[in-house]
């Protein structure tokens, strides 16, 4: 009777130890928050982001009392247990994200203008995507 060959001794898998996908992900944030520094997201946004990565960040970082500060400006009732706090946050962070149903009718309108000194750095990375 033949030896059945293994399947795992006949293909050869790559493994990394995830050091790439980290360093890409890591890239990919900070490109991020420099087209959202060169844009001023800071100023027109709320959450002084629209990327869900930093915003988890930021969340970590405050305090309760910053929590509920940023709360008040969305209009979510402060509340006084953290935890139930940052899930009516990132919940409300994602409906400002999707748009929550909101459609604006109208031309689109160039986010950066031309005659701006950071605007083929602007158009660069907006082109190569994230």
């Amino acid at each position: 009777m033949p030896k059945k060959k293994n399947i795992a001794e006949e293909k050869t898998i790559s493994v990394t130890d995830g050091k790439l996908r980290a360093s890409n992900f890591e890239k990919s944030v900070e490109e991020v928050r420099r087209l959202e520094k060169l844009i001023g997201m800071s100023r027109m946004n709320p959450y002084g982001t629209q990327d869900r990565r930093i915003f988890a960040e930021k969340l970590q970082e405050m305090t309760l009392a910053e929590k509920k500060d940023l709360a008040m400006r969305v209009g979510i009732i402060p509340e006084n247990r953290e935890k139930l706090l940052d899930q009516r946050l990132n919940s409300e962070f994602d409906s400002f994200v999707k748009g929550a149903g909101v459609n604006i009718p109208g031309p689109a309108k160039p986010v950066v203008d031309k005659d701006h000194p950071k605007y083929s750095e602007i158009k660069r990375l907006l082109s190569e995507g994230f």
